[in-house]
């Protein structure tokens, strides 16, 4: 009753997938997480992969097999599909199974959901490039405006009657 009480009260997805990779066992976080009654999931034969984005999809289904096969996939993340459509990027360690023969039966599977946390990346990786263009373009800048300013004054001092014919303020212009 302790363990089933602490599965079903925590916030993180905890799921059972079978041989097959259908979901046997979700715990009620999916309701939280994902927008699905956890025993819709488990009472209409629904895969795993139904479940993750379709831009994940390939890459998830070549994991599986290795889990079913007795590989430990730990901080495995890929997205999930939530119910009204969104995409929540998890991360999954997923566990094998074996039974008292040693042979892998099913995946025990705990996720996380790491949307926010992913979204601050990105917001930072993009403030990273911003600020690298930044400081490009100081130095593309920097670099124009040293020449442009050496032939202004040339120009300037061009101007005035008593530079006019020196030939070194002729060929800073040119």
């Amino acid at each position: 009753r302790k363990f089933r009480a602490l599965v079903e009260s925590a916030k993180d997805l905890i799921y059972l997938i079978d041989g097959h990779g259908y979901i046997t066992y979700i715990n009620p976080a999916a309701a939280h997480r994902l927008g699905y009654d956890p025993e819709e999931l488990c009472g209409t034969g629904r895969s795993l992969l139904s479940l993750v984005d379709p831009a994940d999809r390939e890459r998830v289904a070549d994991a599986l097999p290795r889990a079913l096969g007795g590989e430990l996939l730990p901080s495995f993340e890929f997205r999930m599909t939530h119910a009204d459509g969104s995409v929540r990027w998890m991360a999954h360690t997923m566990v094998p199974f074996r039974n008292d023969a040693g042979t892998v039966v099913s995946v025990h599977g705990i996720a996380y959901d790491r949307t926010h946390r992913r979204a601050m990346e990105e917001q930072g990786a993009r403030a990273e490039r911003l600020a690298d263009l930044g400081r490009m373009a100081a130095t593309i800048a920097h670099e124009i405006r040293n020449p442009l300013g050496a032939i202004v004054n040339s120009v300037n001092l061009l101007a005035q009657p008593s530079a006019a014919s020196d030939p070194r303020l002729l060929e800073v212009v040119t």
